[in-house]
């Protein structure tokens, strides 16, 4: 019977090691799972980091070119609304002319038609 209860200490010995090495192997297993999750999270977290920044950049960037644009952009408004003025005389003026040479054909033809008349009445 000792010899019996000497080998079952011996087993549940064994078996209680074999399970101390398997709690250990857990044990680093989570450790590196841990640091590498760990690891991931900061990179993770410096990426977000950086691509904040760069929005900001970006975004300083759009409002600086917006704030330089906005005198080109405006002095070109201002020179289209010139231009658009300028055509605008120059079309009534075109305009203006177009009507005295119209009047002016108009008279011509009115004489020659008196002319005409003038014309047919001598011949009768």
């Amino acid at each position: 019977a000792l010899t019996k209860a000497i080998e079952a200490v011996g087993e549940k010995t064994e078996d209680c090691a074999d399970l101390e090495r398997k709690l250990e192997l857990r044990e680093q297993q989570y450790i590196q799972d841990k640091d590498a999750i760990d690891r991931e999270s900061r990179e993770q977290a410096e990426r977000l980091q950086d691509q904040q920044v760069q929005l900001v950049q970006a975004r300083q960037a759009i409002g600086q070119a917006q704030t330089e644009e906005s005198p080109t952009l405006e002095s070109v408004k201002q020179e289209t609304d010139e231009l658009v003025a300028r055509l605008e005389t120059e079309k009534a003026g075109f305009n203006q002319i177009l009507l005295q040479a119209l009047d002016l054909v108009t008279s011509h033809k009115d004489h020659i038609q008196q002319q005409l008349e003038e014309i047919k009445q001598f011949q009768e």
